[in-house]
């Protein structure tokens, strides 16, 4: 009984099946939205805040009657799935990375069986592979900032240090560093060389006899008034307060 009933379930479905696919209207298709390139730049600079209104967009440029073929939906999340799979391997991931987190295309029938479901499955794709690229641009981030700051500690005492050649040292535009600096380090490229720089003289007037014009010198000031000037700023005492504490 079982069988039968199982049976007849699979023949409805192929009927059903069968009635979608002789209902496309590929007339009503805009043939643009199908240029994989579209998903590509969505993949490549899209924001995840941006993901459900570009499927509900994606999906009302192919027809509403025929997203309604299974087999349709089939075929264009398949051609999805596989711009995701091809930008992550360009970033280093392994191919089955995305069958981790979203489970194999190629066996989800069960989660294309409605729009809303494909929709649903996109939605979870395409944010999972946001995921991972930023995953990636964090990490390259994180080693260009450590070999900037690697490059200030190394030359925090150069009068013409600058956000532009500390940017130029680590093969970026200084606007990108310095959007770059703020939102990892918490901090701007010029709070940041201070701090180095306010560190390096609280060593040299605890550590040296030298003079306050000498130390504001030897941490790239050559205006040993403003040295001063930054150093209460930042340090809430003067140099000479400092020193005598």
């Amino acid at each position: 009984m079982a069988d039968r009933e199982e049976k007849a379930t699979a023949e409805e479905r192929a009927r059903e099946s069968a009635r979608e696919n002789r209902d496309l209207h590929i007339s009503s298709i805009d043939v643009n939205s199908l240029d994989r390139r579209i998903v590509d730049r969505t993949l490549k600079t899209g924001l995840k805040s941006e993901i459900s209104c570009f499927i509900d967009k994606y999906f009302a440029a192919l027809g509403e009657r025929n997203i309604q073929s299974f087999l349709f939906r089939q075929y264009i999340t398949m051609n999805v799935y596989f711009s995701a799979v091809s930008m992550l391997q360009q970033m280093g991931y392994r191919p089955d990375r995305l069958v981790e987190s979203c489970g194999d295309v190629q066996k989800m029938s069960a989660a294309l069986g409605t729009v809303a479901q494909t929709k649903e499955y996109w939605r979870n794709l395409l944010e999972t592979a946001i995921d991972l690229r930023e995953a990636v641009s964090r990490k390259k981030y994180r080693l260009l900032l450590q070999d900037a700051q690697n490059y200030i500690e190394q030359n925090y005492n150069r009068e013409d240090i600058s956000l532009n050649t500390v940017a130029a040292s680590v093969n970026l535009s200084a606007n990108h560093f310095s959007a770059i600096f703020s939102q990892e380090m918490g901090r701007t490229f010029i709070e940041f060389l201070t701090a180095v720089r306010m560190e390096k003289a609280k060593e040299l007037l605890r550590g040296t006899s030298k003079k306050i014009a000498e130390v504001a010198y030897s941490v790239g000031y050559r205006d040993s008034h403003y040295f001063s000037y930054l150093f209460k700023k930042t340090q809430g005492c003067t140099p000479g307060e400092f020193r005598r504490k």
